[in-house]
């Protein structure tokens, strides 16, 4: 499952790796495009171990790459302003209503504190903190 892939997803990897690569500025060293890569792989792992179908691993790989897309608008609300990046990203698609809600629940969850409610907004939530447990945390 960590290969994963769909149309869709490739379309937002090419949308927000653009995105964050021409918007962000230098000073922003942490909320960049290895942190998102890291979410994006974390999402992947936390979703397998909990048989997530694909449907819902696709709307967390989607809203992944987007949840700090917003970050160079600012910090405070910057969850608000991914949500709506991807919003106008997937509207454009012509992606369900469901779907992009969905997405965009999982991207303002992982506002701090977080208080996910669904499976799929914990387990991004946890992807987004998933550093903090790993070996590279104090880099």
């Amino acid at each position: 499952m960590n290969n994963f892939n769909t149309p869709l997803i490739e379309q937002t990897k090419e949308y927000v790796t653009g995105l964050i690569t021409y918007n962000f500025p230098e000073d922003i060293c942490y909320h960049n495009i290895d942190h998102t890569l890291d979410v994006v792989e974390g999402v992947k792992i936390i979703a397998a171990n909990c048989n997530v179908d694909f449907k819902d691993l696709e709307i967390l790989i989607i809203a992944a790459w987007f949840h700090d897309s917003g970050y160079f608008l600012g910090y405070e609300n910057h969850e608000l302003a991914s949500a709506n990046f991807a919003s106008d990203f997937l509207n454009a698609k012509s992606v369900d209503l469901e779907t992009i809600k969905k997405v965009q629940n999982c991207i303002i969850s992982t506002r701090i504190p977080q208080n996910p409610v669904t499976l799929l907004e914990k387990i991004i939530c946890d992807a987004d903190m998933f550093h903090l447990g790993s070996e590279i945390f104090f880099q």
